[in-house]
């Protein structure tokens, strides 16, 4: 092999070398720009931290209703509470007293969404302890999710409450409505 064909094989070896590494950054910010409207939002704020945009009631009841995927909601109603969890993103919506939240799967189709009341804090909440009765947590909190007071399909006994700093609860029951767990997280 002689040296200027040496020289043209390391250039040509060279050039799809840099070709091969310019389309892998073509696509790298290609995907970038698309996700770049909506970014999963810092895990240690919560939503009063994160949401600068108070919404009505009305307005709240009449996004619930939309069926838009999360990149046509977050253009309609800019996102400022994204959350990432168990394989599906949680987007956040609020009024002064209530809470919209959305959910959608990894492609960013919607799955479920549900306004909520609040007028609990998490200090409240604090207050229950495992073996203490769903009755009590019912009588505190009417407005919570029971869905599984309404159905036999429920998997779990599970009550989940909003609160007004920005926490969600998820209270675990056992077959006799007794508190089996208390979990809580940022909204």
């Amino acid at each position: 092999m002689t040296v200027t064909s040496y020289i043209l094989q390391y250039r040509n070896t060279n050039l799809k070398g840099k070709i091969v590494i310019l389309c892998i950054v073509i696509l790298m910010l290609l995907t970038a720009c698309a996700r770049e409207g909506v970014q999963v939002s810092d895990e240690d704020k919560s939503i009063n931290e994160l949401l600068t945009m108070i919404y009505s009631n009305s307005q709240l009841e009449e996004m619930d209703r939309l069926d838009l995927t999360l990149e046509e909601m977050h253009a309609k109603y800019p996102i400022q509470c994204l959350r990432e969890k168990s394989n599906r993103y949680r987007a956040a919506y609020r009024s002064e007293s209530d809470v919209l939240v959305i959910y959608f799967d990894l492609d960013g189709k919607e799955t479920f969404s549900q306004k909520w009341a609040f007028a609990k804090t998490k200090s409240d909440f604090l207050k229950f302890e495992v073996g203490q009765s769903l009755d009590v947590v019912i009588a505190f909190d009417e407005n919570a999710d029971y869905y599984f007071l309404h159905t036999t399909s429920a998997e779990k006994n599970i009550s989940i409450h909003y609160t007004l700093d920005g926490y969600v609860f998820q209270i675990n029951y056992d077959d006799d409505y007794i508190i089996e767990s208390i979990y809580y997280e940022l909204i």
